[in-house]
């Protein structure tokens, strides 16, 4: 394994040049002090507490575990069996918090080998070259001194270097075993940073065959016929001068005329997105000028060398943030064309990304022997919890429910149970014999260092498959129909089973509980199922002001009651109150939303239908379970909480400002308030339940009662009245078949946007008035319809309508067809572009 150690300083163009770094000079495994940034959820990024250290895997081998990242100061993780202890300990920290951090690496590192124990110490000793050892340097060797491991650092080279002032402080220790074939070395890599990178060579286990160059790759193999081969052959030209060369090159072009060859591998590491030749020519611009300043001793010369430097640094700062942009902006246009294509799924980050994988034959073979279980070959012939507070006090008080999950439950599914249900079922034989078929003779294959492996699959059912789902169903239907005590009632969606238990004690509950669950632990077991004993969570619901407290038995493991649970995506808390579930719902969507607004500007970006595509994906995280929970937004804290995020999707549909009100921004958005939406959702569950069939006929009913309510709600409202003067109706405003808001016709739309009344609102202009007209507000009423500054827009817009525009009939003409719609609002863009041009003359001025 190839290690790059090296300290970033928190800069963004730094990190950016070390991601192309490994891709032209190769980098296994990254130690990284003072990141920029750590991804959130990559699995081949781990970071300390703080962020201030990192391990990023980038090659061949992954992060296969996590051993300590809770510290301040160093994170530990394990790369191909061996432990990687990145570090950085600030200049500002104390003898005693280094000293803590250094006790924190003993104890988790003790008994673990081999280490490799690297960072940025800023410490001093004359053992890795320093001048002198101070008492950081002391305190370093004092502490590594209970490991056996060695110093890795070799000569004298500065590790860092700024201005005239150098220094070693980016220290490498790491096991005896592996100090054999290290290779310590500084390389010239160029990072921007002011520390240079490190690198050597980790051999802990036998790197995996080189791959095959483009010119050498071999044939499909498995194509291979004998008779066409040798007929081939006999075509060949086998001279008695023909030399190894010539007899290598007759039996490829005998091959080739056999079997197609291989596609030509792919390299592992692509350069980054952001990477072109300019941005190449200013890194190599600030090399050459770097040497001459480091090589110069003119002071004068120096000084010049210096200055020449900065400059070619800040350019290459610079055009990396252009390239950058550059390729936001295409990004996003992509969007705008394909809207769930790869861009949204990169921008979202859904985007699969290409991460180092495991090949150790080992490993995987006990990865895949869990995953897919072996069975002997079989002859196949093939409003729920509210009880507890609906009851009287002297009937069932209390209310247990315990979610139950099955081990690898579907690459366990016994073929000889299905075969078994389909009997129960009386399914005709001749199907059976078809499953038989179906289900025989199935081979897992991976691949691994040493090749391609098979694993015979003799259990499960296949995943993706059309039948998959219906096979697995055939044979739980069985849980489902378990004899249970009394009281007790289970609920089965796929292999997420809730099983609920009630009774008038919390003994009786107890034991009823235990005794369900055992009757479910033995019929999966008669099927060849397994109950994850230690995964089962149990929460008891009940009226009592105090907490009440339960335990029940699920195999050996005795399993205490919770506060909440999680089952399908919904959080249950042992009052039915659903705040939990409600908090966890809107951070998720608030994060989708955060997502949202980054290739959603005001100006550019996709048009407000391709963003409200994309807004109903957080509002689904929403709306998720909302027949079951939403009765809560009764609430005003509630109703406040959901409404916040759902404001915030509406603002980025309509590219509005952010003081926009929230009644009138859901108007322009096209977007019903959330509340009147999950009332509707609550009420179509409710009919569903009560067996009344929830047709299109009942689903418009229903939607047109929302659609009155938000009707009432929007004209009674204190807020938005300009726009409500503007969209009265929203029934007709919502049934538009064309026309899309954006940043300019929102401005007109909400009165919140470069007016001068606006601005002096929000105390950015001195005054309100109108720059052109005496003792009148500057507002987006007084603009469009009366300023004479855009008479001749204005007049424009009058002949194509064929009548004069004013606010009675403005939004009658946008509705009457597109291209009437397209004109006002390509009026309003002119208008507006002209205000925002005055006034960022007036305040370069000084008089705004």
């Amino acid at each position: 394994m190839e290690v790059v150690q090296v300290n970033l300083n928190h800069c963004e163009a730094a990190q950016d040049l070390l991601w192309q770094a490994t891709v032209e000079e190769n980098g296994d495994v990254l130690l990284i002090s003072e990141p920029y940034r750590t991804p959130i959820g990559s699995n081949n990024w781990v970071s300390d507490k703080t962020g201030m250290a990192a391990i990023w895997a980038t090659g061949k081998f992954p992060i296969q575990r996590v051993v300590s990242c809770a510290f301040e100061g160093f994170t530990i993780a394990v790369v191909n069996g061996v432990y990687f202890c990145s570090c950085y300990a600030p200049p500002r920290w104390d003898l005693e918090k280094f000293t803590e951090m250094l006790d924190n690496i003993v104890t988790e590192l003790c008994g673990r080998t081999p280490v490799v124990i690297a960072g940025d110490f800023n410490a001093w000793a004359v053992e890795w070259g320093s001048k002198r050892t101070n008492s950081r340097g002391d305190a370093v060797l004092e502490t590594l001194a209970q490991f056996n491991v060695v110093l890795g650092n070799v000569g004298t080279t500065p590790t860092f270097r700024r201005n005239d002032r150098t220094s070693i402080i980016d220290v490498t220790f790491c096991s005896p075993v592996l100090a054999q074939s290290l290779n310590w070395r500084v390389s010239e890599a160029y990072t921007l940073s002011d520390h240079r990178v490190v690198r050597y060579y980790v051999n802990r286990r036998r790197s995996p065959a080189p791959v095959p160059s483009t010119s050498i790759r071999g044939w499909k193999t498995e194509l291979f016929d004998v008779e066409l081969f040798a007929a081939a052959l006999n075509f060949g030209d086998f001279g008695e001068t023909l030399d190894a060369s010539g007899l290598v090159a007759a039996l490829a072009q005998a091959c080739d005329a056999t079997m197609p060859r291989r596609k030509a591998p792919k390299n592992a590491k692509s350069p980054a997105y952001w990477w072109n030749t300019s941005i190449k020519r200013h890194r190599d611009e600030c090399i050459a000028v770097r040497r001459k300043l480091q090589r110069e001793r003119c002071p004068v010369t120096k000084e010049q060398l210096r200055a020449s430097y900065v400059t070619a640094r800040s350019d290459l700062k610079r055009e990396i943030k252009a390239s950058k942009r550059r390729h936001f902006h295409e990004l996003c246009a992509t969007v705008a064309r394909e809207p769930w294509g790869s861009a949204f799924k990169v921008l979202m980050g859904k985007e699969r990304k290409h991460e180092p994988v495991e090949r150790c034959p080992i490993k995987l073979k006990g990865i895949i022997e869990q995953l897919f279980p072996t069975h002997d070959a079989p002859v196949l012939m093939l409003e729920n919890g509210n009880a507890a507070f609906r009851r009287k006090r002297c009937g069932a008080r209390y209310c247990a429910a315990i979610t139950i999950d099955v081990k690898n439950a579907f690459n366990s599914a016994s073929w000889e149970a299905i075969a078994v249900a389909l009997q129960g079922m009386s399914v005709p034989p001749y199907l059976c014999r078809v499953l038989r078929s179906y289900l025989n003779g199935r081979v897992l294959q991976y691949d691994t260092e040493e090749g391609v492996r098979t694993v015979n699959i003799t259990a499960g059912v296949p995943h993706g498959s059309v039948l998959g789902p219906t096979l697995w169903n055939v044979m739980y239907d069985g849980v489902l129909t378990l004899a249970l005590p009394p009281g007790a009632q289970l609920t089965g969606f796929a292999d997420d089973i809730a099983l609920t238990v009630t009774g008038e004690s919390i003994e009786e509950v107890e034991l009823l509980a235990t005794d369900a669950v055992g009757r479910i632990d033995e019929w999966m077991k008669s099927v060849r199922l397994e109950i994850a004993h230690a995964k089962p969570e149990f929460i008891l619901i009940s009226s009592h002001k105090e907490v009440q407290k339960a335990s029940i038995m699920v195999g050996s493991e005795r399993i205490e009651s919770v506060r909440n649970l999680k089952y399908l995506g919904v959080k249950i808390d042992d009052r039915l109150r659903f705040k939990d579930h409600l908090e966890e719902a809107c951070r998720k969507a608030m994060n989708t939303a955060n997502a949202l607004a980054s290739f959603t500007p005001n100006i550019g970006g996709p048009s407000s239908s391709i963003r409200s595509l994309h807004a109903n994906v957080a509002t689904s995280m929403l709306r998720y379970g909302a027949p079951v929970w939403a009765h809560i937004l009764t609430e005003k804290q509630h109703q406040n909480a959901v409404n916040k995020v759902y404001r915030r999707l509406a603002m980025r549909v309509a590219s509005a400002y952010r003081t926009i009100s929230y009644e009138a921004v859901c108007v322009i958005a096209n977007m019903m308030p959330l509340c009147i939406i999950l009332e509707e959702d609550r009420k179509n569950f409710r009919q569903a339940r009560s067996g009344e069939p929830l047709t299109a006929a009942v689903r418009a009913i229903n939607r047109a009662a929302s659609m009155e309510k938000w009707q009432n709600t929007w004209s009674s409202a204190t807020s938005g009245r300009w726009t409500f003067s503007l969209i009265p109706d929203v029934t007709s405003w919502l049934g538009r078949k064309h026309g899309d808001v954006n940043f300019y016709v929102t401005q007109f739309l909400s009165g919140h946007g470069c007016f001068r009344s606006y601005l002096h609102r929000f105390r950015h202009a001195s005054l309100p008035r109108c720059s052109a007209c005496v003792d009148v507000d500057e507002t987006a009423e007084h603009v469009l319809f009366h300023c004479p500054r855009f008479a001749e827009e204005r007049q424009q817009l009058s002949n194509k309508c064929g009548t004069e525009v004013c606010r009675s009939n403005l939004m009658q003409l946008m509705l009457q067809s597109g291209d009437l719609w397209e004109a006002t609002a390509t009026t309003m863009r002119l208008i507006l572009v002209e205000l925002q041009r005055k006034w960022r003359e007036d305040q370069l001025n000084g008089r705004a």
